[in-house]
């Protein structure tokens, strides 16, 4: 896990993902989802190696899965991701290369971006209702006191918080394996 300078509470902001600059939506986004797919690493080991004391998790992320990229084909390689997440991962995982290492403004509006992020499709895979709640959600000016989000914003927020959902229900069912496990060897 990522070790914060920081003296906050750790709580995930959502909500500023709505005011932040576009650069920092995608890191933001990017940021989200290596930390659950970690998550996802270290429960699903744990539910494979228990009850072995040793601790694999803590060698394999200094080395195999110490990068967003290596965590990423681990997970697609061992069968927790599908072809459809491992696809949009690796689409969120340019997207922040991008804004991480360009001396230039980042823009979703830019064409080669915003090509990009409309290739997301996580949202397309989570509930049916996803679609009927994102039609009756209000206008952000309003609803949140905050600009109008264009539409490439829009759907990187949307994809990014859908594909959250996706891998923290992956998480769950590793997390229920281990459980079983540790009912089981008592």
């Amino acid at each position: 896990m990522h070790k914060s300078i920081s003296k906050q509470a750790a709580i995930v902001s959502f909500r500023s993902l709505f005011s932040e600059s576009d650069k920092g939506c995608v890191l933001i986004i990017a940021s989200i989802l290596e930390e659950t797919l970690r998550q996802l690493h270290e429960a699903h080991i744990a539910a494979i190696t228990y009850p072995s004391k040793k601790n694999i998790f803590k060698d394999l992320s200094n080395a195999q899965l110490s990068t967003f990229a290596g965590m990423i084909q681990i997970a697609y390689a061992y069968g927790l991701l599908s072809d459809e997440d491992y696809e949009d991962l690796q689409l969120i995982r340019k997207l922040r290369n991008e804004a991480a290492h360009s001396i230039y403004d980042f823009s979703l509006q830019d064409s080669g971006v915003q090509t990009i992020v409309m290739q997301l499709k996580a949202d397309a895979r989570c509930e049916p209702t996803t679609k009927e709640h994102e039609k009756n959600l209000p206008d952000t000016k309003q609803f949140l006191n905050l600009p109008k989000l264009t539409k490439a914003k829009s759907h990187l927020i949307l994809n990014g918080l859908a594909l959250h959902d996706i891998i923290v229900a992956k998480l769950a069912d590793a997390l229920e394996r281990l459980l079983i496990k540790r009912k089981t060897v008592v």
